[in-house]
């Protein structure tokens, strides 16, 4: 019923956006990875970029009957470049070009992961376990098994409603977890690309959340599993038994192809085709991109 509406809300946003466009000079439109941009790109004449690990199109396979969907694939086949992430399983998107790229993600400060290592563990004799579950999820975890753990310290999110001496949250104002991800040394989390991809690029153990209910979350879960030797997969009941100590003491591995963060070489094509997309607009005196 959503996704019915929103399918007939289409033409008024698309008029909205275009509307609104019409006040710039606008060379190039970025999404990530909203159907409508396309659709508004195509309908102005100005070149469009797509960059995710995902398609709503793809999203909402299985979910959705295939009839219903076509609105969203032929909003897609009219984006122009497409910057494909990690993990995705979609169409040949990018009428003019599709560019694959492996797992970016925010740098960390090493002092202050280090200051976060000695608050939580400050004689360095504990495991630190991460466990973020996502905003989104409203579990109760404060009865399991794991938290009694006397060989692991935990780092939560503040969504998590636990309270013991060993567990540190988050503190709500703290805007870069990836400090945290980086002090911890086993990372527990749903198949969100964002904390995966931060965990993968400080090379830590990684323990994956199943909720295979999603189609992101089972390509990105395949794609991990292939490619980063130090994950497995576990269910929401494993997690009520799971020994942090054991999984860290796991053999690590080798450095592998998952082992660069790739932002600034994403950066380096966005901009790539910003110029060229700028360029090709003749009939614009000046440029912006709107994102």
């Amino acid at each position: 019923m959503e996704w019915l509406n929103y399918e007939d809300s289409l033409p008024h946003m698309i008029q909205s956006e275009i509307d609104f466009l019409d006040k710039y000079e606008v060379s190039l439109i970025i999404s990530d990875i909203s159907p409508l941009a396309f659709e508004v790109g195509d309908a102005i004449g100005v070149q469009t970029m797509g960059v995710s690990n995902f398609t709503w199109y793809t999203a909402y396979k299985d979910l959705i009957p295939d009839e219903k969907l076509v609105s969203l694939e032929n909003a897609y086949q009219k984006m122009d470049y497409f910057i494909a992430l990690a993990g995705q399983q979609e169409e040949n998107w990018g009428r003019k070009a599709k560019y694959d790229f492996l797992f970016y993600s925010r740098e960390t400060n090493q002092v202050e992961v280090n200051r976060i290592r000695n608050e939580i563990n400050p004689d360095n004799d504990k495991t630190i376990v991460f466990v973020g579950i996502g905003m989104g999820l409203h579990i109760d975890l404060s009865d399991n098994a794991f938290w009694n753990d006397e060989q692991c310290v935990f780092v939560v999110s503040n969504n998590l409603n636990v309270s013991r001496s060993n567990i540190h949250s988050i503190p709500k104002e703290y805007t870069e977890s990836q400090n945290y991800i980086a002090a911890s040394d086993v990372i527990v989390t749903k198949a969100g690309w964002g904390t995966l991809s931060e965990a993968i690029n400080n090379n830590r153990r990684l323990v994956i959340i199943d909720r295979r209910s999603l189609n992101e979350d089972k390509n990105t879960i395949t794609y991990v599993t292939k490619y980063y030797s130090n994950s497995r997969v576990i269910s929401f009941g494993d997690l009520k038994s799971i020994n942090f100590t054991v999984e860290y003491q796991m053999t690590k591995r080798n450095p592998e192809i998952l082992d660069k963060n790739v932002v600034n070489d994403i950066a380096i094509k966005m901009i790539e085709i910003m110029d060229y997309s700028a360029r090709s607009q003749v009939s614009s005196s000046t440029s912006e991109v709107l994102i």
